[in-house]
């Protein structure tokens, strides 16, 4: 059995859906890329940009937090 199980990896891999990086669900018609990800509406798309976009100003406040400490 051990032999048979590279290849079902690759088998489960290869039929595997594609879905929405933001919420993980299925695409329609449309599918919209930002930042080498796919996303299944605009809104999703604009969400994950708010969501990185917050994530930068947090860990910039962070970093200038420390340096004012030093």
């Amino acid at each position: 059995m051990r032999e048979r199980a590279p290849e079902l990896a690759a088998k489960f891999k290869r039929n595997r859906v594609k879905r929405c990086h933001h919420c993980n669900a299925r695409f329609g018609l449309i599918r919209y890329h930002f930042a080498s990800k796919q996303f299944c509406s605009k809104r999703c798309a604009e969400k994950y940009a708010a969501d990185i976009e917050r994530h930068q100003f947090r860990s910039q406040r962070w970093i200038d937090f420390l340096a004012s400490k030093m």
